[in-house]
């Protein structure tokens, strides 16, 4: 769970089974990636200004069970 961050600069890469997003904040000049196996959820108060970058990506190529959860490979 991501929740009361704010992202000012540089590449953040965000990576999990299930991430859930909330009370975030993206600057300008900041990316960031979340990457997840299962699902990205944005919630409320989540904001990207002009200028920065948020992308995402659900799901695997070549799936692979590890502690219940899909392993990017």
């Amino acid at each position: 769970m991501i929740n009361n961050k704010n992202y000012n600069s540089g590449t953040h890469d965000i990576n999990g089974c299930k991430i859930v997003v909330s009370n975030t904040n993206v600057n300008t000049y900041a990316t960031v990636n979340f990457k997840a196996e299962e699902s990205v959820i944005i919630n409320y108060d989540f904001d990207a200004v002009p200028g920065s970058k948020v992308n995402i990506s659900i799901g695997t190529i070549l799936p692979v069970h590890h502690n219940g959860c899909l392993k990017m490979l």
